[in-house]
């Protein structure tokens, strides 16, 4: 046998090997106690929007709503209507203003399918809808800005301006059709649960969220991590790696953007580079940047005062714009 025969054999015994043992770790690790997510939150907020799969959200309007323009908040990768805890109530009491759990995260469903940004558009429009909102504002941080990007292209008329905070989505991502290949091997559910168990996407993406550590309290958290404690969580991991690249094609949709765009983001951001939250600005048409110092990727905490004048500032006008 020649040494090419022998080291692809070889490969192939370690390749079965390694099956071998995710399948016996993923046998002896299965979730047990999880709880459903109306355990953690009255049934008023929940709506069920497509597929019979629910969606989790909380609401704030103001004493006199008519007239003024809605506010959607969207959260990033890992958050959920909690991220916006310094935000809601404040915006709240000027725009009737909503903040949705994206199916995965928060306490809305995570079925077992692929998460993309065509089926959080469906999920935001299902939700407008379901409200009877006609023209919005939408907020996205991070991950939830291509889905704000999407939205707007797509319904232009539904979307009277855009918010990005901390934009994600220009970053290089790792091979398409590798990440598609790996999510259909046994392996992708044993990462899920190694990020998991091992707090990665918690504690770990939490921790360089902030500029200020003090800010990561064990109270802020215990709160990031109780959605954890629901049915589901492995899903959303795999179908965001069976996606390949959740934010695939933004860049080319940046131009289509005709609605008027306030992008902010902080100068201490460890996520995000500033330079890459920068480009959304330089590559949407007329979109302005509000760079907020000493601020980390989860700005809408650590600098809410600023960040809540910002996006109420910027709605007044529009509203004024409007009328």
């Amino acid at each position: 046998m020649g040494i090419v025969s022998k080291l692809i054999k070889g490969a192939g015994g370690l390749a079965a090997a390694a099956t071998g043992a995710a399948l016996v770790y993923n046998a002896a690790t299965t979730p047990q106690g999880m709880r459903p997510a109306s355990d953690f939150a009255p049934a008023e907020e929940f709506v069920t929007l497509q597929d019979g799969w629910r969606s989790h959200y909380r609401s704030a309007l103001p004493a006199e709503a008519e007239g003024k323009l809605p506010i959607i908040l969207l959260h990033g990768l890992g958050g959920w209507v909690y991220s916006w805890r310094h935000n809601l109530g404040v915006l709240g009491q000027h725009n009737p203003t909503y903040a949705l759990d994206r199916l995965g995260f928060g306490l809305s469903d995570k079925p077992a399918i692929t998460y993309n940004l065509d089926l959080y558009c469906n999920q935001v429009m299902l939700f407008l809808n379901h409200l009877g909102l006609q023209r919005v504002i939408l907020v996205g941080h991070s991950a939830g800005a291509p889905v704000a990007i999407r939205v707007a292209t797509r319904f232009p008329t539904q979307v009277a301006g855009l918010v990005l905070a901390a934009p994600a989505g220009l970053e290089s991502p790792p091979p398409d059709q590798a990440v598609k290949l790996f999510a259909r091997t046994p392996f992708a559910t044993t990462l899920a649960r190694l990020l998991l168990k091992n707090r990665v996407l918690s504690k770990g993406l939490l921790g360089i969220s902030y500029a200020n550590p003090s800010f990561m309290s064990e109270e802020v958290l215990v709160n990031y991590e109780l959605p954890l404690q629901t049915e589901g969580n492995e899903n959303t991991l795999r179908g965001l790696l069976r996606s390949g690249n959740p934010n695939a094609g933004i860049v080319e949709q940046l131009p289509q953007v005709t609605a008027p765009t306030l992008v902010i983001y902080g100068t201490a951001d460890r996520v995000v580079k500033p330079a890459n939250a920068a480009r959304f600005a330089a590559l949407i048409p007329h979109a302005e940047a509000d760079v907020i110092a000493d601020a980390g990727h989860l700005l809408m905490e650590e600098q809410a005062d600023t960040f809540n004048r910002a996006v109420l500032n910027f709605a007044a006008r529009l509203q004024k714009e409007a009328s």
